[in-house]
């Protein structure tokens, strides 16, 4: 679930929602590992999240668009 954490922070940036309840274990250990990203740039967690991946290098090129973003943002 690392990779969770850096895809939240490639998708959205830093934490910007509360602490999930004590009962949510899942949903508390995602957020726990999302929040240890903070302060990084969405392009340092895209590429640290590519290369979370086995082969990613082999399928990398073909998923990127043409602003060499492999996620999609709105900015």
């Amino acid at each position: 679930m690392e990779i969770d954490g850096r895809y939240k922070q490639a998708t959205v940036g830093d934490v910007n929602t509360a602490r999930p309840g004590m009962f949510d274990l899942k949903g508390k250990y995602k957020w726990d590992k999302w929040n240890e990203q903070k302060g990084k740039s969405q392009e340092e967690a895209e590429t640290e999240y590519i290369k979370a991946f086995p082969f990613s290098h082999i399928f990398a090129f073909s998923v990127l668009d043409a602003d060499c973003s492999l996620l999609k943002r709105s900015r």
